[in-house]
């Protein structure tokens, strides 16, 4: 179907670790081919079952292949107005977080993930300005950081995202089914350094906890970049788009974790969340190309926000994440089994624009169309009417019937393309108000805030020199004064100061 476009699948087998080797573990992930996008997987015992992917990346796979192969193909696609969202997926212990980047301190070396290069790349863009989308465009930035922790969503770049009584942001659904966080912190950013800095920022505030298993994280991580794009020879072309980078918890069992108390229900928890997420990529593969079925979006918070990243509005990729070990055989076949359901889910990615310009757009085109049928019409009467003969003479009563018709049809058209042209001319003048408003607002705001100041300041100078005068003045007339008027004066002249004390307070 037009329009639409399967999201791609990564698959990323994490090397064996030391204390895996010693224990003497078998490789049971392999690719079929070298360099090839087929995995097989088994344990020698029964048939060895195939996979096929977009890309796979075997353990010795580097964290710039990874990104460079799978990853930087997408961000073009951003300054063109479209959504794009990479997510990692895997059980726990199989290098999410390492190969997304949520654990970035800083430093940019060679073993930082998604997220930190990408970053780099799509200001390296905006600073080159030589690809053709980029140089077309002004970009304005900006970034958020959430986590999903127990089904509620969390700010990490408020004030308080590392308090223990932090509060919960409040999702609510807008007009269209856009998914709205009430009062999430955006952070304007015009260099990758602070945008580098928010991550940094973000990671710090994240839920974490350290079960056997592994330090990691114990929640759900959505990195977002939202970009407003005007066109540089049309400033009232706006469009928009957003970089969702997610880092998914990963499922566990409490025997391999020894997990219990309040870690065992925050297990319990993720793998709620991760059932909701599975419930909803099986519902969208098995209604893959039709409308048919219900998708079951709101069973929970995680799902609502990536509503657009699976079957919605975005270029989407997924990094599933294996573990190569026999250990991990059951779950690393699941993971792979949900990886081949995502492949066959279908996106609608669109050019998300200004609602006024897409009606403008949408005007126009009507405009053309219009146009072209009633050239179309006029050939047409042309062909039945024939070249006239001395003057109308030639004509008939009965030829003349379809001729009024048609110049009156015409008239019509016309009228209604003078009207759509009004519209469109409407249409542009509120949103030049529009924009002159708004400037206007913020003027006087920076002209209110610099009156309040000269207040102030004058109100400090007052009070400072009828504390400081007044006394004196006082003093001098006393000295002027019969002694038995003193005391009483004396007395008038406490109760002064008491009185500035408390105008000054």
């Amino acid at each position: 179907m037009p329009g639409q476009e399967s999201v791609k699948v990564a698959v990323r087998i994490r090397p064996m670790s030391q204390s895996e080797q010693a224990r003497g573990c078998q490789t049971v992930v392999k690719q079929a081919t070298p360099n090839f996008p087929h995995l097989l997987v088994g344990n020698g015992r029964t048939p060895w079952h195939p996979f096929a992917y977009n890309y796979v990346f075997p353990p010795s796979a580097m964290q710039s292949q990874v990104y460079e192969e799978a990853v930087s193909p997408m961000l073009h696609k951003l300054f063109e107005g479209y959504n794009a969202t990479i997510l990692s997926y895997g059980q726990r212990s199989s290098g999410k977080t390492f190969t997304m980047g949520t654990d970035f301190v800083g430093e940019m070396d060679s073993n930082v993930g998604v997220i930190p290069r990408a970053i780099n790349e799509i200001f390296c863009l905006i600073a080159d300005g030589t690809e053709a989308a980029v140089a077309l465009v002004d970009t304005r930035i900006t970034c958020s950081f959430i986590e999903v922790h127990q089904d509620q969503v969390y700010d990490l770049l408020t004030e308080n995202a590392i308090d223990i009584e932090r509060h919960p942001v409040n999702i609510r659904e807008a007009a269209g089914g856009n998914i709205i966080l009430e009062g999430l912190t955006e952070v304007p950013v015009n260099d990758k350094h602070r945008a580098l800095d928010c991550l940094t920022r973000g990671s710090f505030g994240r839920a974490s906890r350290n079960p056997a298993m592994n330090v990691s994280s114990r929640s759900h991580a959505i990195f977002t970049l939202t970009m407003h794009h005007t066109a540089k020879d049309d400033p009232t072309m706006v469009t928009h788009s957003k970089f969702r980078m997610v880092d998914l918890a990963g499922s566990e069992r409490s025997k391999k974790t020894n997990s219990s108390g309040s870690r065992f229900k925050e297990g319990v928890e993720i793998n709620k969340c991760l059932l909701a997420l599975g419930n909803v990529i099986t519902a969208l593969s098995s209604s893959a190309g039709s409308s048919k079925g219900h998708i079951p979006y709101r069973s929970s918070k995680l799902t609502r926000l990536l509503q657009d990243s699976l079957g919605g509005n975005s270029h989407t990729l997924m990094i599933a994440c294996v573990s190569p070990t026999d250990y991990n055989l059951s779950d690393t076949y699941s993971t792979l089994r949900y990886a081949s359901q995502v492949r066959t889910i279908k996106n609608k990615p669109i050019i998300n624009q200004d609602p006024p310009q897409a009606r403008i757009k949408q005007m126009k085109a009507i405009i053309q169309d219009m146009r072209a049928e009633i050239l179309s019409l006029k050939k047409k009467e042309d062909k039945k009417l024939g070249a006239p003969q001395h003057g109308n003479a030639g004509l008939t009563i009965k030829a003349m019937v379809p001729l009024f018709k048609l110049q009156n049809e015409r008239a019509k058209k016309v009228k209604y393309i003078e009207q759509i042209k009004a519209q469109c001319a409407r249409l542009q003048e509120g949103s030049a108000k529009h924009k002159k408003l708004r400037r206007q607002i913020l003027q006087n705001e920076t002209d209110l805030e610099y009156s309040n100041t000269q207040i102030n300041d004058l109100q400090t100078n007052i009070l400072a020199t009828c504390s400081e005068s007044l006394p004196k003045i006082i003093d001098d007339r006393l000295a002027k004064l019969p002694d038995g008027s003193k005391v009483f004066n004396r007395m008038l002249i406490k109760l002064v100061e008491a009185s500035a004390f408390l105008i000054v307070a």
